[in-house]
């Protein structure tokens, strides 16, 4: 089960791809057409963690952890 959480992060991937699921599987979440990305340099709030990746507490998306600088 997703654990309760509640940082910051800055992201350090070029373009970090914001999916629907905690896992490579799950597909990337789409906003008017296009891939849902986040840019190097931004922060963003963490609200749950599993396995290695978190879910975004502005969005309803998931972030591979190991782009993410806390």
């Amino acid at each position: 089960a997703p654990k309760q959480v509640s940082y910051a992060g800055i992201v350090t991937a070029s373009a970090l791809n914001v999916r629907t699921g905690p896992s490579t599987a799950c597909e990337i979440l789409q906003v008017g057409g296009h891939n849902f990305v986040l840019p190097k340099g931004l922060v963003v709030a963490i609200e749950e963690e599993l396995a290695g990746w978190g879910r975004l507490a502005s969005v309803p998306g998931w972030i591979s952890l190991q782009y993410l600088r806390k």
